[in-house]
């Protein structure tokens, strides 16, 4: 997957805290994109809703968008190799669980994407 600008500005959003403006950043992509990629795109964008939600301490908000995003990053793990989805996953997941109180950060984990090696 080409990491466009609108990408990019998504994950500095979504490390920043700004859950909302980085789903509305992933958003346009996630029209123009099918398949495997939409996917993703999608799961990150429910993944943000749900951080929205926990932002203004609403669990069960964050519990049903994380039930939906959850299956779509799990199925990307197949193909996905530049960003640390495990760790997404498992983040998400003990937070829900109440067993983390931090939120993830999406890392890029491949030499070729620009970010990889940003702090």
């Amino acid at each position: 997957m080409q990491q466009t600008s609108e990408f990019i500005q998504g994950y500095e959003l979504f490390n920043a805290g700004h859950y909302w403006h980085a789903h509305e950043a992933w958003e346009t992509q996630w029209l123009q994109r099918s398949g495997a990629e939409r996917s993703l795109l999608q799961g990150l964008i429910q993944t943000a809703a749900a951080l929205v939600h926990w932002t203004r301490g609403n669990p069960k908000g964050l519990e049903l968008n994380w039930q939906k995003a959850a299956p779509k990053l799990q199925a990307s793990l197949a193909w996905v190799d530049f960003l640390d989805l495990p760790h997404v996953i498992v983040t998400m997941q003990a937070l829900v669980d109440n067993q983390q109180n931090q939120p993830p950060q999406l890392r890029f984990v491949s030499a070729s994407d620009p970010l990889c090696n940003q702090p």
